[in-house]
Parts: C-alpha cells; sequence; structure tokens
C-alpha cells in the first residue's frame, strides 16, 4: 500500500512539474530543468547513504524521498547528485520565487547558508 501511495504522489510531482514547466519562462531561465528524483525506494536511500553518507543522504527510512514528499531538480545532463551548487543562478532564483504556488519549500537548512546546502531539493508543504 506504501508504494501505491508513494506512485500516486510521485505521479502527481510529475503532473505538478509539467504545469510548472509550462509557466518557466525558457529565454529568463536559459536552462531545461528536470526531475532528477522524486520517490525514492528504501533501497535506492540505502545505497545514497552507504555511497554519500549523512547528511547529503538521509538515514534510510527517514528520508522525505521515502515518504513521498521531496524532489530534487536537476539541469539538462546533470543530475542533482552531481551538480555543483547553482545557488543564485536563474533557475535557482526562479524555483525559489515560485515553488511555494505549488506547494514546495526548501527547508532553511537546505539553503545556502543552510547546514546542507542543496539547491535542487524542494519538500513538498501542502
Amino acid at each position: 500500500q506504501h508504494i501505491a501511495w508513494s506512485s500516486v504522489i510521485n505521479g502527481y510531482v510529475t503532473k505538478l512539474f509539467k504545469v510548472m514547466a509550462l509557466r518557466i519562462d525558457p529565454v529568463s531561465l536559459c536552462v531545461a530543468l528536470t526531475i532528477t528524483e522524486a520517490y525514492r525506494t528504501l533501497s535506492r536511500q540505502q545505497l545514497l547513504y552507504r555511497t554519500l553518507g549523512y547528511p547529503r543522504a538521509a538515514v534510510p527510512g527517514t528520508s522525505n524521498h521515502g515518504l513521498g514528499n521531496a524532489i530534487d531538480f536537476g539541469i539538462a545532463r546533470t543530475n542533482a547528485i552531481n551538480s555543483p551548487l547553482y545557488f543564485g543562478r536563474s533557475y535557482d532564483v526562479w524555483l525559489t520565487a515560485n515553488s511555494k504556488r505549488w506547494g514546495f519549500d526548501r527547508p532553511d537548512y537546505m539553503d545556502r547558508r543552510g547546514s546542507n546546502p542543496e539547491w535542487w531539493h524542494y519538500n513538498f508543504v501542502g
């Protein structure tokens, strides 16, 4: 049942992103945003935790991705894990300014001056 619910949320996030993408001005953004991850299985979280360690990857069983409440954005030909921190670039500015309109927000601890900065990570807050 958890997997089915997560699939529903993952589908919702994908549809939501498509709606958001229609409202992005590609000329001002200058990049193609992608979804690199949304729902994450426990085995995937265990792999990331082993590979990246805490705090880059949450302790398995505690990840917002595993709960279906997080989304990672990327830019074309990169992924969030390998992406350098591009705070302040056009896509970060756009996501920061617009994500709340669709129920997403980046936690303070993942902001530019937070303890675990990730420009790409947003949680679903409703």
